[in-house]
């Protein structure tokens, strides 16, 4: 009879223990970056000056050490265990300081891209 509720007792506790398990503690959405809006994006045209986009999205996140002419603006997003979500726009400038070329993973970027190529009449 005492083994019979020892046993039941050890299945309730390793059944609650193993529960523990499935539950996980709450994390606090992690948001690093500025999220570049659309209506930013929208404004982004070729032949802007350095300092006009640093007026629309603020300094860079990361300039390239090797090339003064590269900009990247990096948002990262992280909530409650799932898959941390990235976007990269990355400004290219000619040698006189002027927007040249637009790359990332932006949704709107390609559109963004595609504009610069019309009205540039070149591609890179």
């Amino acid at each position: 009879m005492k083994t019979k509720y020892l046993a039941i007792g050890l299945l309730i506790g390793s059944l609650l223990l193993g529960g523990c398990s499935l539950f996980r503690p709450y994390r606090t959405p992690i948001d690093q970056g500025r999220k570049v809006s659309d209506s930013t994006l929208a404004q982004i045209k070729p032949g802007l000056k350095k300092t006009q986009i640093i007026y629309l999205l603020g300094t860079p996140n990361v300039s390239d050490p090797f090339n003064k002419d590269t900009w990247y603006y990096v948002y990262t997003y992280e909530a409650n265990y799932m898959p941390r979500t990235q976007y990269n726009l990355v400004l290219h400038f000619d040698k006189q300081g002027k927007l040249d070329q637009v790359s990332g993973n932006y949704p709107s970027p390609g559109k963004l891209q595609q504009t610069l190529v019309q009205s540039t009449g070149s591609s890179h």
